[in-house]
């Protein structure tokens, strides 16, 4: 019996085969499907990609069950699977849900996301609730977005006179090939722009990240500030769900930001410590597309111990 994973975001899309066996049969990658930022085009192509990478060593095996997170129309999404996964049961599961399987299949705990954006989501048995998660103009706070967007600000303030010098002006004219930092807004919001959308300025939490690296204060403190609003969304979601402040659950982080950049995770972490001590906070495990695919292997029956090998099968 073969499984299917698929998690998709605002950057890109993972596909992943599994065995019943626990082991990782096939892997694909696509560009962004979030049908909120992207054309439908651009959706179809991302996950076509995707999936076709991921079928291709699998020689005519049908696929079983796939289950699938992603902020894409659910229409659209269903159809797609449909099409490369014809005789596959299909589940849909919320991004949170294969944050929680990746970090070994949490089923009482907090999945945090920040990746273009974010989110965190709880989870105590059939009860979820989500904070966050509403897209770049309404919230996405400690996101990669919300990180660039922050040094763009910045920058102009610091121009000002503001903010102190940062060298994150200096870096920003180097991303927007311009020779002063007045020309900024031509390359945002001109008809000519070339950074203003939205993975663009997303793209900038990696320079934010190498400049705090060099000991900028401006770079170091968005960093900081992006931890502690991750943290926020956390706590928050904690209460609403009702954990005690001496309770032990799990926080399971997640997306490029909180798995890459120290200096967030670091934030979130102690944030989140200081108001519930017994949290054990970690990040995934496994990507969580191989998440994913760990819900449709116990989905489909097969035995825990099958499914715990996925948490040690090398990923791509």
């Amino acid at each position: 019996m073969i499984a299917g994973g698929i998690d998709g975001g605002g950057t890109k899309v993972e596909c992943v085969m599994v065995s019943d066996a626990g082991e990782i049969l096939g892997y694909g990658i696509g560009g962004p499907v979030n049908t909120n930022f992207s054309p439908v085009e651009t959706v179809v192509q991302s996950f076509d990609q995707a999936a076709a990478s991921a079928l291709a060593s699998l020689t005519g095996q049908q696929v079983a069950v796939v289950v699938a997170g992603s902020p894409t129309n659910p229409a659209l999404l269903s159809s797609l699977i449909t099409h490369w996964f014809p005789r596959a049961t299909v589940v849909l599961a919320g991004e949170g849900e294969l944050v929680l399987a990746a970090g070994g299949m949490v089923e009482r705990g907090v999945a945090v996301i920040s990746g273009t954006g974010s989110l965190a989501m709880a989870r105590d048995g059939w009860r979820k609730l989500a904070v966050g998660g509403w897209g770049a103009l309404l919230g996405d706070e400690g996101s990669a977005y919300d990180i660039g967007l922050n040094a763009l600000r910045a920058v102009c303030q610091a121009d000002d006179g503001r903010l102190p010098p940062t060298a994150l002006s200096e870096a920003v004219c180097c991303w927007g090939q311009i020779d002063r930092m007045r020309d900024l807004p031509r390359v945002i919001h001109g008809s000519d722009a070339k950074c203003g959308d939205r993975f663009a300025i997303a793209g900038l939490a990696r320079m934010v990240a190498e400049v705090a690296g060099r000991g900028d204060e401006t770079a170091h403190r968005l960093l900081t500030e992006a931890g502690a609003r991750l943290a926020d969304q956390v706590n928050t979601v904690v209460r609403r769900i009702g954990f005690s402040a001496r309770e032990a659950f799990d926080v399971i982080a997640s997306g490029g930001v909180l798995m890459h950049n120290p200096v967030v995770f670091e934030t979130l972490l102690g944030r989140v410590l200081e108001s519930w001590p017994d949290a054990r906070v970690a990040r995934a495990r496994v990507p969580p597309a191989v998440g994913a695919a760990a819900i449709a292997l116990t989905t489909a029956g097969a035995p825990t111990e099958d499914v715990a090998r996925l948490f040690n099968a090398p990923t791509a």
